[in-house]
């Protein structure tokens, strides 16, 4: 069975193929990583959000938690 973190995941993936410049998109699946304890995929979502356009300040307790 898949878990809800799952199908998320697979949510996000497929609407990242759809529009690879959804800042949201890349924060939320950060988080699951994060929660999943994957830190550097989470870093690199992160990463990507704030190149997208997001406030590194809103994403700089996320970031801290990924070291």
């Amino acid at each position: 069975d898949l878990k809800h973190d799952d199908l998320a995941l697979i949510d996000l993936e497929e609407a990242l193929k759809l529009n690879p410049s959804l800042a949201d998109a890349y924060l939320m699946r950060g988080q699951i990583y994060l929660e999943q304890k994957k830190r550097e995929p989470a870093k690199r979502d992160f990463e990507k959000a704030i190149s997208l356009g997001m406030s590194p300040a809103d994403l700089k307790d996320l970031l801290r938690q990924c070291r």
